[in-house]
């Protein structure tokens, strides 16, 4: 419930990527609920129209909703009218998965990143400015020298499927990296950024580069993603892997040779 005396809902119906609706307390009744939030439009030359609503939180004179955009979040802010007013800056491909009011309206964000251990910001409402609070995790692991890509293997539909591939700065691509490709699709479960950890820090040693991709059957792109992977259309799900394990050698990031996939329930399917 919000601080306006109104109840806000995330519904799903006739909204696959998610829409927000606000019912006030004085007429409860479904009918009467009104979208706060319209869905994505499912289309457009970037990413932000294919993104999912995933969570939302209230508070006075703001509406927070957290977006899930191919894996990365993004936050969007609305004001009691429902007009758009700018987001907080996040770190760049990171993911969200918590946020909790704290009074006048600031909140906070639990944040993950490949090359990070997690953090909670804190975002003002007043100057919309979010800063990393004392709540942090450590690690010994470090990703100075490393980097993230965010790039989009072409399935064999035309289907664009998110890659996010981890590599030292200044990793040759000529073809002969080892890659360690890991993919899910499945159950509308998304794989979202978090700290890549020690394995990776070791793989990256050695001369490896890291690759995770956001296959359809997940729920990275809302529930018609996870549609288009699943049950008969479980193919799709092959094609996107082969696309990003192609692409991957289009790109001189590996060969044939050099390349291993690991996977879940997609690979068991």
């Amino acid at each position: 419930m919000g601080p306006d005396d109104s109840v806000y809902l995330l519904s799903r119906k006739d909204a696959p990527r998610g829409q927000i609706l606000r019912l006030p307390l004085s007429q409860l009744e479904f009918s009467k609920a009104k979208v706060f939030v319209a869905q994505s439009s499912g289309t457009g030359a970037d990413e932000s129209g294919r993104t999912s609503i995933e969570d939302f939180e209230p508070t006075p004179g703001r509406l927070y909703v957290i977006d899930i955009i191919g894996g990365p979040s993004r936050i969007r802010v609305f004001d009691e009218r429902g007009r758009s007013l700018p987001g907080p800056s996040l770190p760049p491909i990171s993911a969200v998965d918590q946020l909790v009011p704290v009074g006048r309206g600031d909140v906070l964000f639990y944040i993950s990143t490949y090359l990070e251990p997690s953090a909670w910001y804190r975002v003002d409402a007043a100057t919309g400015n979010s800063t990393r609070t004392a709540l942090f995790e450590t690690s010994p692991t470090k990703f100075n020298d490393a980097e993230v890509v965010r790039s989009f293997a072409i399935s064999k539909d035309g289907t664009r499927v998110p890659l996010n591939i981890i590599r030292r700065k200044g990793a040759r691509l000529d073809g002969t990296n080892p890659v360690l490709l890991t993919g899910y699709g499945g159950y509308g479960i998304s794989l979202k950024p978090s700290f890549a950890g020690s394995q990776t820090r070791v793989w990256l040693d050695q001369g490896g580069v890291s690759a995770t991709a956001n296959l359809r059957g997940g729920g990275e792109y809302g529930e018609e993603w996870h549609q288009q992977g699943n049950l008969t259309r479980k193919q799709y799900v092959f094609d996107d892997i082969i696309a990003c394990a192609q692409y991957l050698v289009d790109q001189k990031y590996s060969s044939p040779a050099h390349l291993a996939i690991s996977g879940g329930a997609m690979a068991d399917c």
